[in-house]
């Protein structure tokens, strides 16, 4: 995800739900709505231009927003539609997190995996995963998911894990010493590749993650934890 995507979901975005009570919401001002719109419409802003260097300054005008905003906070993109949006943490009933958005949707992780998805369409169920991000080998995966509005059918997985090496990932202005990990899984009748980078505090900062066929991939990055 470039440093574009991370002002997408400013624009469509009023409220995102914060920490301790789903009732709690924090108002995202017009200024940082602004400078979302018009960040999306510039090009790379580390390019040197006039408009690279404004983009320069409206990232580093919403790093100090984030500065005052100490709630855990996490940013979505659904790859197929292109829907986006913060999310924060509804519950925590250890090891899975409920983030939820401002309009509902709702994306239940367990140590970095997308669990369970609600609000999205043809949503994951449950899923069946590792303990891990950081895994090499083989393993074993189950997604669930609803079949004819009554029946939650699992699909496994064989999954090879491998690691990709050290990499620099940029999250909304700041960048992480991360270790890439690459899932890739098949069955007799569909494979998918889920990425996932997890820092040196064993954090999943980023990840791209399939969640079905019609919703295809989503990729979260962990802004604040």
């Amino acid at each position: 995800m470039n440093s574009k995507s991370y002002f997408v979901g400013i624009l469509g975005l009023a409220t995102l739900v914060s920490c301790g009570s789903a009732k709690d919401e924090v108002t995202i001002s017009s200024t940082l709505f602004e400078l979302g719109k018009s960040y999306v419409e510039k090009i790379n802003p580390s390019d040197g231009t006039e408009a690279g260097q404004q983009a320069q300054a409206d990232l580093a005008a919403a790093q100090k927003w984030l500065e005052n905003y100490d709630k855990p906070l996490s940013f979505a993109l659904i790859e197929n539609t292109k829907g986006n949006g913060f999310l924060g943490i509804e519950e925590v009933n250890a090891p899975y997190e409920t983030w939820r958005s401002s309009i509902d949707s709702v994306i239940v992780q367990k140590n970095g995996f997308i669990t369970a998805t609600f609000s999205f369409g043809d949503d994951l169920v449950a899923a069946k995963v590792p303990s891990t991000v950081r895994n090499t080998g083989t393993k074993q995966r189950i997604n669930y998911y609803l079949v004819d509005d009554e029946n939650i059918v699992g699909s496994e997985f064989s999954c090879t894990w491998s690691s990709l090496g050290s990499e620099d990932t940029p999250v909304f202005g700041k960048s992480y010493k991360t270790e890439h990990f690459r899932e890739k899984c098949s069955n007799s009748e569909s494979k998918f590749s889920n990425d996932y980078w997890v820092d040196s505090r064993g954090i999943v900062r980023q990840s791209r993650q399939f969640v079905s066929k019609t919703v295809g991939y989503v990729s979260l990055q962990r802004i604040i934890e």
